[in-house]
């Protein structure tokens, strides 16, 4: 088996400095010697090019486009012959490629959005001759042979496109000083030597360490970055994205806009494309029908059950919202994950979580053994064991992070290479892995980026927000599967109705602004009743002494808004919630106003006996913080706790005279 390849991007600040130049060849080094092949991309020593042009003009007035273009590529190529020359001083092997012998193509207009053709034999061939092949960055060939520059940020434009090609890491070498203190603020304690950043974080991020061109193109090219400053041994990294939108003809990548911040997506967002009325608010389109231009040559939708205009503007926006490739939008939750389990097939099995939903749990008890399939349970915060339980029929992995009602966490990103590995060590294909991202909604947590292969939501809690729509989501990047479930919820009739979708769509608009709210004032309830008596434990990962908090922190933007604890009385549950003025007890959560629901009796009631000792304990609640001012939260609960307490008492002084 081939080395495995890294493609390093070199800036023309750190080839052009005496002390990191050194550096930045040992960085070469250190990966050849680690078994790596290595692909150098690199920029003009600082200042060439600027030189160049000024002479330029000085000297031979205003020169074409093409001109400057072949003028600016000599300074790529004389940062690339001193790093080939720095490490054959250094005996690492090393052969420069121009653009011509890499193939690097332009294909169409020239600007952010669009690729770059590179010839991977003939990089493959240059791997085979050496450990380390340098290649100029920042200027390409076009369709007619005349070498273009690839604009702003052009070499790291570059380096994520060879590194789309080969599917290698991409790591970015910088001269920054400070690069670490520049980095946005994240929630919670850091990896010690890899920090991990979200995209629309990396974006902003100073242009002097990341081009935002590159990171919105390898954003969607699925291209991981790793920023690392020459002296330093660690680096950030810039997850993996999944999702790639392309134009009409799939022949040029579409950049996500300028601003790729998620709350301004939910509000930012184009419903209507083409809409020669271009509504502010996206219409309705309440039909069963379509009228057909002919009975032989179907022109776009025909029957609301298997598309519909506003339904497919609000999947546009899940995707996004998800950096995703697919979206699709059901009649409720529970129909959204049993459209998912359906691609299990009959004498499979599937691994989940041991705290599910309680919809969830008995759809796999009671329902998937009369198709034939069975499923299993385990814990999957011990990764190493709950990986262990996957077999050769295993075909589907379900997941919840945080769970639902206990808020147990999966660190998600091992739970996914876990899984990779065991499918390796059995021989077969790797399970797919969904989790349920309900509780988070796309706004706090991606799972995608975090390698699960779909992402399941009940769109009736947070992502509508208002309690006044049942729906369910499910986003992918895999093809097969989309077209399976597409295929599927046609033939089923589950698919989201226009009016439902056309409320969810309007919900979405305020999600950043709710959670914001929601969450905070959960904080607050967290800490209050961490300090009660009558609580024997409580579940919020926003607490320090949350057992996931740690790994919840390193894979998403907050805590939420649900949390969960148990009365030390657990006969006390039902005085409690009648006790209660502002928190009314409800099956479901997630919308605006608070809401208290005990699991035992209501939403976990449906788990199957054979799994009672996986049920919530009777004395269990879980609260849905809302818009509430959070101080009168705390003074509602306050007044009910004190009110139990008082009744404990009496009680256990009742029993005692007795």
């Amino acid at each position: 088996m081939s080395a495995p390849v890294i493609v390093l991007k070199l800036g023309g600040s750190v080839l052009s400095c005496d002390e990191a130049l050194p550096q930045a060849v040992a960085e070469v080094a250190r990966f050849v010697r680690g078994g790596h092949r290595v692909v150098a991309v690199v920029s003009a020593i600082g200042g060439t090019t600027d030189a160049l042009l000024a002479k330029a003009r000085r000297w031979g007035g205003a020169a074409d486009g093409e001109a400057q273009a072949v003028l600016v590529a000599t300074g790529e190529t004389q940062s690339a012959a001193l790093l080939a020359l720095a490490l054959s001083k250094a005996r690492v092997p090393a052969q420069v490629l121009d653009v011509d012998r890499a193939g690097l193509r332009a294909l169409g207009e020239v600007h952010d959005a669009r690729p770059v053709a590179v010839d991977v034999d003939a990089i493959e061939r240059g791997l085979a001759a050496v450990p380390v092949v340098v290649i100029p960055g920042f200027t390409a060939r076009d369709a007619q042979g005349r070498v273009v520059l690839l604009g702003r940020g052009g070499s790291d434009l570059t380096a994520v496109f060879v590194a789309a090609e080969l599917g290698a890491r991409l790591r970015l070498v910088k001269d920054v000083p400070g690069l670490y203190e520049r980095d946005p603020a994240l929630p919670g304690p850091a990896p010690r030597r890899l920090r991990t950043v979200h995209w629309d974080e990396a974006l902003c991020l100073d242009e002097r360490i990341v081009q935002h061109a590159a990171v919105r193109l390898a954003r969607s090219r699925r291209i991981e970055i790793e920023i690392a400053a020459v002296d330093r041994d660690d680096a950030t990294r810039i997850g993996d994205v999944r999702g790639a939108f392309f134009d009409e003809d799939a022949v040029a990548i579409v950049a996500p806009p300028l601003a790729t911040g998620i709350a301004t997506r939910l509000v930012r967002f184009d419903a209507t494309p083409g809409d020669v009325h271009r509504p502010t608010s996206p219409p309705l389109h309440q039909t069963a029908t379509f009228v057909q231009e002919s009975p032989l040559r179907p022109s776009g939708h025909d029957y609301t059950r298997s598309g519909n205009p506003t339904r497919d503007a609000l999947e546009r926006q899940l995707a996004q919202l998800e950096d995703a490739r697919h979206a699709l939008a059901y009649g409720s939750g529970m129909a959204a994950i049993a459209a998912v389990v359906g691609l299990v097939p009959t004498g499979a099995e599937i691994l989940a979580g041991d705290d599910l939903y309680g919809g969830t749990s008995r759809l796999l008890g009671q329902i998937l053994p009369r198709r034939g399939v069975v499923a299993r349970h385990a814990d999957p915060r011990d990764i190493d064991a709950f990986v262990a339980c996957v077999s050769k029929r295993t075909r589907l992995v379900h997941v919840e992070s945080p769970s639902n009602p206990r808020l147990a966490i999966v660190d998600v990103p091992r739970l996914a290479a876990a899984l990779r590995e065991r499918a390796e060590a059995l021989g077969v294909v790797c399970p797919i892995l969904c989790v349920d991202g309900t509780l988070m909604t796309p706004y706090l947590q991606r799972p995608l980026e975090l390698g699960a292969d779909v992402v399941v939501h009940s769109a009736t809690k947070a992502l509508c927000g208002h309690g006044d729509v049942t729906a369910g989501v499910v986003a992918t990047d895999l093809e097969n599967l989309a077209r399976e479930l597409a295929f599927s919820r046609n033939a089923e009739g589950t698919a989201l109705a226009p009016f439902e979708s056309w409320l969810l769509l309007r919900g979405l608009k305020t999600l950043a602004l709710r959670l914001d709210r929601q969450q905070a004032s959960a904080q607050v309830v967290a800490g209050f009743l961490a300090g009660r008596s009558e609580v024997s434990s409580l579940a919020y990962p926003g607490l320090a002494d949350h057992p996931g908090a740690l790994v919840h922190a390193r894979q998403s933007r907050g805590p939420g808004f649900v949390l969960s604890f148990e009365l030390e009385d657990e006969h006390a549950v039902e005085r409690f919630a009648r006790e209660l003025r502002l928190l009314p007890v409800t099956v479901s959560f997630g919308a605006v106003g608070s809401s208290l629901c005990c699991p035992a009796t209501m939403s976990h009631a449906s788990i199957p006996p054979a799994r009672r000792e996986d049920a919530p304990p009777p004395g269990l609640v879980r609260l849905s913080i809302g818009l509430e001012d959070p101080e009168d939260l705390v003074a509602d609960l306050s007044r009910a706790l004190d009110i139990v307490g008082r009744t404990c008492v009496r009680q256990a002084v009742a029993a005692g005279g007795a």
